[in-house]
């Protein structure tokens, strides 16, 4: 019989401040720059609205777009390499709350 492990945990919420005017390219995307301290460490992200969603590298995210770079200066760089996109076929979602089987 498998062993699983359950692990639980929760990821504080991060105060995003957008710095007005700071903006880059980043793989053809315009990107803005916002700062936050994370786990104790400055953050400097950027993201583009061009790309609606909410993510980013390890823990970081809540953004109104995908993070492409994240820096902690002297500690870590991350930014994208490249950005693959895919025509995927359209997905039925079917609600079964509720219904009896």
């Amino acid at each position: 019989m498998e062993q699983g492990c359950k692990v639980t945990g929760s990821i504080p919420v991060q105060d995003w401040s957008i710095i007005p005017d700071s903006t880059r390219q980043i793989l053809g995307y315009h990107c803005c720059m916002t700062t936050t301290i994370f786990r104790g460490r400055k953050w400097t992200v950027y993201f583009t609205e061009d790309i609606p969603l909410p993510l980013g590298p390890w823990k970081l995210g809540a953004l109104p777009g995908l993070i492409l770079s994240a820096e902690v200066k002297g500690f870590i760089t991350i930014e994208a390499i490249g950005i693959k996109t895919k025509d995927l076929s359209s997905v039925t979602f079917h609600n079964f709350w509720n219904k009896k089987i």
